[in-house]
């Protein structure tokens, strides 16, 4: 019975590394193969937060990499962490410490997702830098950071306050306001629906008026709030009657005033990247996908071309045949065939950076 285990187990291998080979996956290189590692935890903001440290073998001291979220509940175990944990072992594999974590109120982190906004998002960040800091196999003076989607839109804040990030590797994160982000996805949502220009426009422009209404009402109080709250429900209604509340890219009720719920909205409504990446001065590479339905790539990269010009050290790419994931092929064994060269590519700009090289 050994003997039969034994031989079945190399047919699986065989066959992993053929299905490598000829469909260029990466999951043989970058998750069923780990280096060391070791489960840890580390605060933030009295909560903990738990994660996994995966580590070169010798004693250091390395460079280290804090590997970021995407939108929504996020943990580094199972398939939904495969991502994560491909991104820390190619870190890894050219001499970096990685760390990545469960996001807070996700996984086995403490706290609660729900009213997670980008202030706690920055605080988790931030105790992660902390935590590698503290480690003697790590230099202190060459953390990077790599995000995920909703996490670069705050990464450059937090680099503009700490002023200790070495790198910031953007994987299809935003560097637009939020709202022509929402708008974006809007649009494209209800073209799909098959929706005339004509009313998407008109029901996008009523999803702004919701937007600025809940920015003023955080900004000017409860006189303002009760003011115009009337007269936008009965646009609201009047969307909801003509094409049903499933269409609409918001609630059929303009919420009840809470200042507090109103404020932690707002915040996000508000939140532009760019103020703070005009003022980033850290090497920063943006990846995106031409073909992404969640953030609009196109008018990212008018703005990191003007960007270009007023320092030297901001790199892009974009891959032409791909969507938000940058995963061509997001099935089992072959969930890690991302696109020829994009993890050596990642990599080898990040070396250089920490060893100031560029």
């Amino acid at each position: 019975m050994g003997l039969l285990l034994q031989r079945l187990w190399r047919v699986l291998f065989l066959m992993l590394c053929l299905g490598g080979g000829l469909f260029g996956c990466s999951y043989i290189r970058y998750v069923a193969i780990w280096h060391p590692k070791t489960e840890i935890s580390f605060e933030s903001q009295g909560l903990k937060l738990s994660g996994t440290l995966i580590k070169p073998r010798g004693s250091g001291p390395f460079p280290a990499v804090v590997i970021l979220h995407g939108p929504g509940p996020q943990q580094t175990h199972g398939m939904s962490g495969i991502a994560y944990r491909m991104h820390a072992n190619a870190f890894v594999k050219k001499g970096f410490v990685a760390l990545i974590y469960d996001k807070r109120g996700s996984g086995k982190s403490e706290g609660s997702f729900r009213y997670l906004d980008y202030p706690g998002f920055m605080a988790d960040a931030g105790a992660a830098i902390d935590f590698l800091k503290s480690l003697p196999e790590v230099s202190a003076d060459r953390i990077g950071i790599a995000t995920n989607s909703e996490s670069g839109f705050f990464v450059p804040e937090l680099s503009r306050k700490r002023g200790d990030i070495k790198f910031i590797y953007n994987r299809v994160g935003p560097v637009v306001p939020f709202s022509e982000v929402a708008v974006y996805q809007q649009r494209l949502r209800l073209q799909k629906a098959g929706l005339e220009p004509e009313e998407i426009d008109r029901i996008l422009r009523l999803m702004q008026e919701i937007f600025d209404f809940t920015i003023a009402s955080a900004r000017e109080g409860q006189a303002y709030y009760d003011k115009n709250r009337r007269e936008l429900q009965r646009k609201v209604d009047q969307a909801v009657k003509t094409y049903g509340a499933k269409m609409l890219p918001f609630g059929s009720k303009i919420m009840s005033y809470n200042h507090e719920k109103l404020t932690r909205i707002a915040y996000t409504y508000n939140y532009d990247p760019k103020v703070y990446l005009t003022d980033c001065q850290v090497p920063m590479f943006f990846v995106y996908g031409a073909e992404d339905e969640l953030v609009p790539t196109g008018k990212c990269l008018e703005f990191l071309d003007q960007l270009k010009h007023l320092r030297g050290n901001i790199k892009c790419r974009v891959y032409k045949r791909d969507n938000h994931t940058l995963n061509r092929f997001p099935y089992i064994f072959f969930h890690g065939y991302y696109p020829p060269g994009y993890f050596m590519e990642m990599t080898d700009w990040a070396y250089r950076v920490v060893n100031d090289k560029i």
